[in-house]
């Protein structure tokens, strides 16, 4: 005699299995995208680290006995601290194309160059830059170099 099933057993079908596969491959792919690329976001506050960093690196120079000073690259499209008289870069912050950058003094007038006294001061100046749908705005105190951001989405 046969004996009858009381509980029947069932797995997934193929079909199932599949549709779970390319569900989590979607939330996979997914997630993997939001962490690959950096967002406009995070670049532009990479680039306000290495302003700030220019920064106290001109003004040590400064202090140093050097005469520095910061230039907007003509192009528009890296900001560099030079030694005044020799004419070389000591450092620079280079910008993606298509991104802008400007020099403003305390008055809001624009200015192609800052520049740092002996005793490592400089006028209050702001670095805007325009990076993809953001514009930063860095205002430096020329007295300290306290760094403030303002970050405006478009």
């Amino acid at each position: 005699m046969r004996r009858a099933h009381c509980c029947l057993t069932r797995g997934l079908t193929l079909i199932e299995v599949l549709a779970t596969t390319v569900l989590l491959g979607l939330v996979a792919t997914t997630i993997l995208r939001s962490f690959s690329a950096p967002s406009a976001k995070t670049q532009l506050r990479a680039l306000v680290q290495q302003i700030v960093a220019l920064d106290r690196r001109a003004r040590v120079m400064a202090r140093t006995g050097s005469r520095v000073m910061l230039a907007v690259d003509p192009s528009r499209e890296r900001l560099v601290a030079i030694i005044r008289g020799e004419g070389s870069a000591i450092a620079e912050v280079a910008f993606a194309s298509g991104d802008s950058v400007a020099l403003r003094l305390e008055a809001a007038q624009p200015t192609k160059t800052v520049h740092f006294q002996a005793d490592g001061t400089s006028c209050d100046y702001a670095v805007e830059m325009e990076h993809a749908d953001i514009s930063t705005r860095v205002d430096i105190a020329g007295l300290t170099g306290w760094a403030t951001i303002a970050e405006n989405p478009r």
